[in-house]
């Protein structure tokens, strides 16, 4: 059995993304591979970078209020994940935090991958990170991108020499974004496709594999934003207001269990999430659709991050349901 290395974006503060990885982790473990997640933390995304974060511009004295304030919020979520980690990723033995410590040390395997998620988007990482274009593996071992995501409509100027000479290293190259597709194409490099994201081949029976009975007994609308977006809030009163219910975010449902809680509650609640992932598991849900009775899932456009005003055009399989466009 092949061995593949993922380095991908599990070690953040977001419930799609550690779904991500555990969903690119068991379509690894489907195709007969063994898999391992590489168990990197991007800098912006330590713990105390990242809380000192939501204040760099702020005076001093502010800056220590909210670290005071936010202290609790990140160590809960800092358990949680661990907790999750722990469980359901086969993560590397060696814990990592910079391309040169992956260098030093690179998890041995057969095969290695970046993806899923938005590993390629400069932007959201802080700037271009080597380590997301596998910069770190020995000479000689194949390089694979699963399902990356730029987020991006185009890549930075300064950035595409970097980008091309990074690129060119890899056997083949598979995103997420069809507009992807064609950004990676206008560098010179050709062997690149859309494809699913990996959340999206798994149906409704796989995530209850995770889930918990919701606390929530009476109809509830479940708000899962990746940021904040007051349009969603908006919305969200809208559906409300048309047929009265309670609206409850992810942390709320559950306690330590709040990522099995969270699951369940976003296949069985009015959702209205903005990101990519939980969307995707909901229209799977919402349908009855099952992996083997979809073709594909086209990303037709995207904004800025790749997420919210995202298209997806559900194409079912051969004598299923009619095509279905979500507009998100």
């Amino acid at each position: 059995m092949k061995k593949v290395s993922v380095i991908t974006l599990q070690n953040i503060k977001n419930y799609g993304s550690m779904l991500q990885a555990y969903a690119t982790q068991e379509l690894l473990r489907d195709k007969g591979f063994e898999a391992e997640i590489v168990d990197y933390t991007r800098p912006i995304a330590k713990f105390w970078n990242h809380i000192l974060g939501y204040s760099t511009k702020d005076n001093i004295l502010v800056r220590m209020v909210k670290t005071v304030l936010l202290f609790p919020t990140e160590l809960r979520y800092a358990l949680l994940w661990k907790s999750f980690k722990k469980t359901h990723l086969n993560s590397s033995a060696i814990s990592y935090t910079t391309n040169e410590e992956l260098k030093a040390n690179p998890p041995q395997a057969d095969i290695y991958c970046s993806g899923s998620d938005q590993v390629w988007n400069s932007g959201w990482n802080g700037g271009l990170l080597r380590e997301f274009f596998l910069d770190y593996v020995p000479v000689g071992k194949p390089k694979y991108a699963l399902a990356s995501s730029v987020g991006m409509n185009e890549f930075n100027d300064a950035e595409k020499q970097e980008l091309r000479s990074l690129l060119q290293e890899f056997s083949s190259i598979s995103v997420r974004e069809t507009s992807a597709v064609d950004m990676i194409k206008g560098l010179g490099i050709d062997n690149v496709y859309a494809v699913m994201d990996p959340t999206l081949t798994k149906d409704a029976a796989f995530w209850r594999k995770l889930a918990t009975a919701p606390k929530h007994k009476k109809p509830y609308i479940l708000i899962y934003q990746l940021g904040k977006d007051h349009r969603v809030d908006e919305y969200a009163k809208f559906m409300a207001s048309s047929e009265p219910t309670a609206s409850v975010s992810a942390e709320e449902n559950g306690a330590s269990d709040a990522v099995a809680s969270a699951v369940d509650a976003l296949l069985e609640a009015d959702p209205i999430s903005n990101q990519f992932e939980i969307t995707a598991m909901n229209i799977e849900y919402d349908f009855g659709l099952k992996a083997d009775d979809v073709t594909s899932y086209k990303g037709i456009k995207s904004n800025d991050n790749g997420d919210a005003g995202l298209v997806l055009a559900i194409q079912p399989a051969a004598g299923k349901a009619q095509d279905v466009i979500y507009h998100l």
